[in-house]
């Protein structure tokens, strides 16, 4: 995780070029083609519960979060609010709006004071008639991306909800945990609640309970307060080695 910004002073020029780098799509730029995008990089504060922007609104730029933590979620079309992610320092969200222009596919909030990089659409696009070799590399990258996106919808298409939430436990062990101190587990952050869990799942908090109290039957998970800890990383892998997924 990159170091904590010092909200006292903006980040140079230099320190701006060397956080792109958290961005895969924009890492594989050189260094002075990440240095002159890095130019057309603005800053932006948010405050707690500040909405970013909102699904259905144009979508104009995207962000590299340099501080606080930011949730991405959408309306289904019964109206139930879908929780798809959570984003902490490194984070990247709204990245398509630089390629398509189209109106943003979710919503995204604030859910801590904190302070964003933002990359204007038109900047970036300037940025490509600039530096045209950047716009090969990007589309090489996209391409790529693209064919594994595709090939991970097959995949978990064909898992049950018990194989997607040890996939995701794992996931955001890896990405949100800490080690608990003194014993032997990883603590997730309080915001991952069964409610999230069906959200970035797509199923109902009741399964979702359901599948958890399983896993703590099996010894795989437990609670500690409101938060749950990951005891047996490997019986989640297993679960999930199991599936036969890519």
């Amino acid at each position: 995780m990159a170091g904590k910004t010092d909200e006292k002073r903006p980040l140079t020029l230099e320190e701006m070029t060397e956080r792109l780098l958290e961005i895969p799509f924009l890492a594989i730029l050189d260094d002075e083609e990440r240095k002159t995008l890095a130019e057309r990089l603005k800053s932006r504060r948010t405050t707690k519960n500040q909405p970013i922007f909102l699904q259905g609104d144009p979508g104009d730029e995207m962000y590299l979060l340099l501080e606080g933590r930011v949730r991405i979620c959408c309306e289904s079309l019964s109206g139930r609010e879908i929780t798809l992610a959570f984003l902490k320092d490194g984070g990247f969200f709204g990245e398509m709006a630089l390629l398509d222009g189209e109106p943003r596919s979710a919503t995204a909030i604030a859910e801590t004071k904190g302070q964003l990089l933002m990359l204007r659409r038109a900047d970036f696009q300037s940025f490509l008639l600039e530096v045209p070799t950047a716009a090969i590399s990007l589309l090489a990258f996209i391409s790529g991306r693209l064919r594994r996106a595709n090939n991970k919808i097959q995949d978990l298409a064909l898992l049950t909800v018990r194989e997607r939430l040890a996939a995701l436990l794992l996931d955001l062990a890896a990405r949100e945990g800490e080690p608990l101190k003194g014993e032997a587990g990883v603590l997730l952050p309080k915001e991952v609640s069964h409610k999230a869990l069906s959200g970035l799942l797509g199923t109902s908090r009741e399964t979702v309970s359901r599948m958890c109290s399983d896993l703590k039957e099996q010894e795989l998970v437990t609670q500690k307060g409101r938060q749950l800890v990951i005891l047996d990383l490997e019986g989640l892998r297993k679960i999930f080695a199991d599936a036969g997924v890519r």
